[in-house]
């Protein structure tokens, strides 16, 4: 099976390339514009894989140089992966950019799994496909992820001994490692039908908790005292269990092993805003 992923630069996407080459027999096609210039070193791990990994520079809104490479590598599976770092709106946009060029230009694909932010709304005008698997993450973390999200910003703060506010809202969220989060998708990939599928291993958690469960980790840091908090939404998971989808990490092992990565991979801070 070839899957092409767009956005291959992102924390997910990069970290699904990095999976699929690792634990699956997949051969991997992978786009990103390169616009966010720090995220380059994201591909590092699956570069080097040349026999199963090809990478392209490349626009989703160029519909000229897509339709060429979908013609090219013909991919069985296209996996839609969001920037957190830009627009749900433009986040949208480019999905659509990419259903007119899989319409227009008669591409042939078995299947669409499309990643949507964890509060974004499903795209309009799909209806033209009855071959797309939308999937709802709950809070995603874990390696490589944008360095100005809370676990690495957290990680970095604590390894270099700089002090760390209060979050400014403090509501029980779903958390969920980006690892059993990619074990979804790669079950989804291969057996997922069309319709939406939340994906949380149900471990609530505000963002002081998380906080001070990485400074717990990390040792010698100040506790932050816990405020108030509100429950959020819950995730209905049904589907995703149906498929057989069990994660493998508790959130304390999975908060650990993401701050141990960041410890031996100070590279990931490059380009962070502090």
């Amino acid at each position: 099976m070839k899957v092409l992923i767009i956005g291959a630069a992102g924390f997910i996407g990069s970290t699904a390339a990095a999976h699929m080459i690792q634990n699956t027999d997949f051969s991997v096609v992978s786009i990103d514009d390169l616009s966010g210039t720090p995220d380059i070193f994201n591909l590092e791990p699956v570069l080097a894989s040349r026999n199963r990994h090809t990478f392209y520079v490349a626009d989703v809104f160029d519909q000229r140089i897509m339709n060429t490479i979908l013609k090219l590598e013909k991919p069985n599976v296209i996996l839609f992966s969001y920037d957190s770092k830009i627009d749900h709106r433009d986040h949208t946009k480019a999905f659509g950019a990419l259903l007119e060029t899989i319409y227009e230009g008669n591409n042939k694909v078995e299947k669409i799994v499309c990643i949507l932010p964890d509060d974004g709304a499903i795209p309009e005008n799909t209806s033209t496909f009855n071959n797309i698997v939308f999937v709802r993450p709950c809070r995603l973390f874990g390696h490589r992820q944008y360095p100005n999200n809370l676990v690495p910003t957290t990680i970095f703060r604590l390894l270099h001994e700089i002090e760390i506010s209060p979050p400014k809202t403090n509501n029980v969220q779903e958390w969920l490692y980006i690892g059993d989060f990619l074990a979804a998708i790669i079950l989804l990939i291969k057996s997922g039908t069309p319709k939406t599928y939340c994906v949380s291993a149900g471990f609530m958690a505000t963002e002081t908790e998380i906080i001070n469960k990485l400074a717990t980790t990390i040792g010698n840091c100040k506790i932050i005292e816990e405020g108030g908090s509100e429950m959020g939404n819950v995730s209905d998971i049904k589907d995703i269990l149906e498929e057989g989808w069990i994660p493998t990490r508790g959130l304390d092992e999975s908060l650990s092993h993401t701050a141990r990565w960041y410890q031996t991979n100070e590279w990931a801070f490059r380009g962070a805003k502090w």
